[in-house]
């Protein structure tokens, strides 16, 4: 006994068959390729995912093809990394106005190189014997302005024959040699108040 179509013989092969799908059911649609180079781009280079994005969506409106969401997804990640980078150009260039400025208005640090000069109207000088071999520093009627410890007295030496010293002030700092072998007395005292800060901030 034989049974016409469609409720016997020979069924017609479905297309969908070959790929696993029963017979009245045709494959899913296959996802955008626009779309997932949009949201792979909007990591890599925002811009980029932002232009694939909408190449994507005009594609799917126009094939039966999936995606919308990724490609959707694509371009709110391109515009917000966009954004920020914007956000980060801007901050930027402003930090980089404010550091010039701050430059520019800082004292210049130019170096100079003075070289001791010499007065025609003054002997040269001619160390006496006992030079340094008794430094005094008596006290004065009018009170210090601050209060520190006086320097050592009697002999000071007078080698090295010079002594670095260096002052720093709002226009740069200043970079001087004190002739110990010619006042070491003085040298001394000005070594000392130096040590215990009596110039510190002052004029």
């Amino acid at each position: 006994m034989t049974v016409p179509p469609p409720y016997g013989g020979h069924q017609p092969e479905h297309p969908g068959y070959s790929l696993g799908y029963p017979a009245g059911y045709p494959p899913p649609a296959r996802t955008n390729g626009m779309a997932i180079a949009a949201l792979v781009s909007s990591l890599v280079f925002a811009p980029l995912g932002i232009v694939f994005g909408h190449i994507s969506l005009s594609q799917l409106r126009h094939s039966g093809e999936q995606g919308r969401g990724v490609a959707i997804a694509g371009l709110i990640i391109g515009y917000v990394m966009t954004a920020l980078a914007l956000v980060t150009v801007v901050f930027v260039v402003l930090f980089a106005v404010v550091v010039v400025q701050t430059a520019e208005n800082m004292p210049r640090q130019d170096r100079y190189t003075a070289t001791p000069g010499t007065n025609p109207d003054l002997p040269a000088f001619a160390p006496p014997q006992n030079l340094g071999a008794n430094c005094q520093y008596p006290a004065t009627t009018e009170p210090a302005a601050k209060r520190v410890t006086p320097p050592r007295t009697g002999k000071v030496p007078t080698e090295p024959a010079t002594v670095p010293a260096g002052i720093v002030t709002d226009r740069g700092s200043l970079g001087l040699k004190l002739a110990n072998n010619k006042a070491p007395c003085t040298v001394n005292n000005f070594a000392s108040l130096a040590s215990q800060g009596f110039f510190d901030g002052t004029q």
